[in-house]
């Protein structure tokens, strides 16, 4: 017996994006290695940075800071940033998204894993367990002397 409620779907069934979204977004999209001399308007730029509001974020935060780099002195001064093989794309580009994370924002402040306060930490805790196990093992001589000694019953009553 044969029912569309036991069948595996395809895999494209499975997706919220239909074949030409798909195809847009990940199968055919490349890396631009030319550009238009056409300029880019700031109501476009407007609306690429809308979007980078969209995706999901560290508690509710987008620490993303954009800078758009469109005249042609910016771009001679960005050419040297670049790898070598990035800068003639980047000089002939008819903007530049310089894209940088905010790290603080107003009294909040974002966390970032610092190695040398890791250690300090990994050296606290182990110098805590040394000090827990000699203590532990103090106690267990004194009750282990005491036992031997006749001082504790080595049953309840």
């Amino acid at each position: 017996m044969t029912s569309s409620a036991t069948e595996t779907p395809c895999s494209e069934d499975l997706l919220a994006l239909d074949a030409a979204a798909q195809e847009l977004l990940f199968t055919v999209a490349r890396t631009a290695n030319t550009f238009s001399a056409e300029p880019v308007s700031d109501e476009q730029l407007r609306a690429i940075t809308s979007l980078a509001k969209w995706p999901p974020t560290m508690a509710n935060t987008n620490p993303l800071r954009i800078l758009f780099v469109r005249t042609r002195e910016g771009n001679d001064r960005l050419g040297p940033l670049m790898s070598e093989g990035n800068r003639a794309k980047t000089k002939s580009a008819p903007a530049v998204a310089v894209l940088a994370a905010q790290r603080r924002n107003g009294r909040e402040v974002r966390y970032t894993v610092q190695p040398e306060r890791l250690e300090a930490a990994a050296r606290a805790m182990t110098a805590a367990a040394a000090q827990w196990n000699a203590r532990l093992h103090a106690i267990k001589r004194i009750a282990e002397a005491e036992y031997r000694d006749g001082q504790l019953d080595d049953h309840a009553e």
